[in-house]
């Protein structure tokens, strides 16, 4: 994991690389692991998601893809945990989860 000075710089470095080559993957995907060591997972999974729309076959994205949408479902839980729950919250995180869902371009497979 990367210190919170290490994050800005590779989130500002990947940033900058996105200036010069808008359809990088490696930089979406770069970004989004500094985003994601930073905390910022809901910004580390849009980073992600275009990742994927650029590179859908792309297994290394999607499996990080996942990983994050895990953690924030399991922190979602957390939160929910340790507060009163109210059916809006779970209703968010329901809707948050299948928006994500359907952002994804699926992998196709080979009949």
């Amino acid at each position: 994991m990367l210190s919170l000075q290490d994050c800005l710089a590779a989130i500002d470095l990947a940033s900058k690389a996105l200036e010069i080559k808008p359809k990088s993957y490696e930089a979406y995907y770069s970004r989004a692991r500094a985003k994601r060591d930073d905390g910022n997972l809901d910004d580390a999974v849009q980073d992600l998601i275009e990742a994927v729309r650029i590179a859908p076959n792309n297994r290394e994205v999607r499996r990080l893809l996942f990983r994050l949408k895990e953690e924030m479902k399991a922190q979602s839980v957390v939160d929910i945990g340790s507060s009163v729950a109210s059916l809006d919250s779970v209703e968010t995180l329901r809707e948050t989860t299948t928006a994500i869902d359907s952002e994804i371009p699926r992998e196709e497979t080979a009949l």
